[in-house]
């Protein structure tokens, strides 16, 4: 269904075998036409999420509920002034009849960029279902194009700087090619 603006403010997804509703998600816009919250029902209101954005399209939060209302699941992420994620914490919708000591039950990530809005390391941390915390961290690089690379393998490029071939440093014998047809 389309609002006067002809925005989609609520959209239906039916079972065509059973005809009953499968999906079900409702919009809220700003006058000039942003999303600011997203509301999906799944398995005809047997769980819900809830989702919020600032005025740039971001989501800031996500909710999840069961179907007796209960908060399960929760993503909250922050932004900064060039509207690149710099944290992200997420809470996991688990079972607690069924929780492991070594289950993820939430995650926090700080995400770091380098001088040119490149994401160059996410760094995270896990609380476990004992309580416990792991972290840990991933770093990323990239060539003088821009593109992403493995610090583990030597790269070829063609004349516009697309990289076309790449070898594993430990084995030469590891080789990914990609050919590019230009028209």
């Amino acid at each position: 269904y389309y609002d006067a603006m002809g925005r989609c403010a609520l959209e239906l997804q039916i079972n065509p075998a059973t005809k009953k509703e499968v999906l079900r998600r409702a919009r809220t816009f700003t006058n000039t036409g942003e999303v600011i919250d997203s509301t999906l029902y799944v398995g005809a209101g047997k769980r819900m999420i809830l989702r919020r954005y600032d005025k740039a399209g971001n989501m800031l939060t996500e909710l999840e509920f069961n179907d007796k209302g209960e908060k399960i699941g929760s993503i909250s992420n922050k932004y900064n002034d060039k509207g690149l994620i710099i944290e992200s914490e997420q809470q996991f919708p688990v079972s607690s009849g069924n929780l492991l000591p070594n289950t993820v039950i939430a995650q926090k990530n700080i995400y770091e960029y380098d001088k040119y809005g490149y994401l160059s390391k996410i760094t995270f941390e896990n609380t476990l279902g004992n309580s416990e915390k792991s972290t840990g961290s991933m770093t990323l690089l990239y060539d003088e194009y821009g593109n992403q690379i493995d610090s583990s393998a030597y790269y070829e490029y063609d004349q516009t700087g697309r990289w076309v071939r790449k070898m594993d440093r430990n084995n030469p014998n590891n080789v990914e090619r990609i050919e590019v047809v230009y028209k």
